[in-house]
């Protein structure tokens, strides 16, 4: 057995050598244990200011398009629109049902998504959030949709997550002509709750799962496999895994946060190591301008890691204790950073450029 040795935060590569470790250790065959250090610094020193929506807020998303136009929705139902940056909000009336997720397509910037929590299942617009109505193609299998992915480079090409609260149940879902017909590409008892493609090999799909850890397809999600070596599953205590990322840098590294805590895998999900757990994650995000910089929300905060996750430090709270469901820059300014709560929508100047 090899113990690698604890990283010294004050190298200049962490990561690097983080990484060399892990091959090295995996060409010799040997069963190995790893420990990232954790080193919590004082708060950052960002002031957070409560903009809308009292409540648990479960996702938040920007108009690519147009930047002062985006949509939240809460946990019990509704979806909000404004049109002035968050100043002034309007509920939508097509949609009463709870909203677990909101997507826009990668390409057509006019067509969004719902995975909501009905037996419609999915929604969507084809009109930029003006009207919405159910999907015409949904099998209506589960009543729970938990996420709604458009493939990045194949406009008609979408998946989901679809379950029934429950571990017997569940499908990832595929459709090729943009919802008007459905499929289970999945085992049964896979409830998908997020999604993330290879941006260099776009045949490569990661889903991150209720109950059975990570799920990894290579041909395009026609089929998936369990790609949990490494990863406690719900057996082990690891049961909601609910953000799966790919390093906008190097495709080879993805992250993954659960109820478990923070995960990094260097060879494309193959094999995983803990960057840090313990704690309840659940949002995970890059800065979208700053090499290494990482934002996680948990179940009591937002931390922030400006080496890949090797040592992190906590941002000052956004009210009080809150569960972070979602994290998202403002595309005006990639200092403030918008956190989607279960107390309500909230922004903040990370000082961070």
């Amino acid at each position: 057995m090899i113990l690698l040795e604890t990283i010294d935060n004050n190298e200049v590569s962490p990561v690097v050598s983080a990484r060399k470790n892990f091959e090295q250790t995996l060409q010799s065959g040997e069963e190995f244990y790893y420990f990232f250090p954790i080193v919590f610094n004082q708060y950052q020193p960002p002031t957070w200011e409560y903009v809308a929506l009292d409540g648990n807020v479960t996702d938040i998303q920007f108009d690519p398009a147009n930047p002062d136009h985006a949509f939240a929705s809460q946990y019990l139902g509704g979806l909000f629109e404004t049109h002035d940056h968050g100043i002034s909000w309007t509920r939508n009336e097509d949609v009463s049902v709870r909203i677990n997720d909101i997507e826009y397509h990668p390409i057509t910037s006019t067509t969004m998504y719902l995975a909501t929590w009905s037996y419609y299942a999915v929604y969507w617009s084809q009109d930029n959030g003006t009207s919405w109505a159910p999907i015409p193609g949904w099998p209506y299998i589960y009543p729970t949709l938990y996420s709604v992915a458009a493939h990045p480079i194949s406009p008609t090409v979408l998946f989901a997550g679809s379950g029934n609260w429950e571990p017997n149940g569940g499908h990832i879902f595929k459709t090729f002509d943009g919802g008007e017909t459905w499929y289970s590409v999945s085992p049964t008892y896979t409830n998908a709750l997020t999604f993330a493609f290879d941006p260099e090999m776009p045949n490569i799909i990661y889903a991150g799962t209720q109950l059975r850890g990570v799920r990894k397809s290579i041909d395009g999600g026609e089929t998936w496999y369990a790609a949990n070596n490494g990863l406690p599953t719900a057996t082990t205590g690891g049961e909601d895994y609910r953000a799966v990322i790919v390093h906008p840098q190097d495709s080879q590294q993805i992250f993954a946060t659960s109820d478990a805590g923070i995960y990094v895998s260097y060879d494309r999900a193959e094999t995983w190591l803990p960057l840090w757990e313990g704690i309840d994650a659940n949002a995970l995000m890059f800065h979208p301008s700053i090499t290494g910089t990482l934002y996680m929300g948990a179940s009591n905060g937002i931390y922030v890691s400006h080496n890949d996750g090797i040592s992190w430090s906590r941002l000052a709270p956004c009210g009080n204790t809150v569960q972070v469901n979602r994290l998202i820059f403002d595309p005006n300014d990639f200092t403030v950073l918008w956190a989607a709560t279960s107390n309500g929508l909230w922004r903040c100047n990370t000082h961070m450029e």
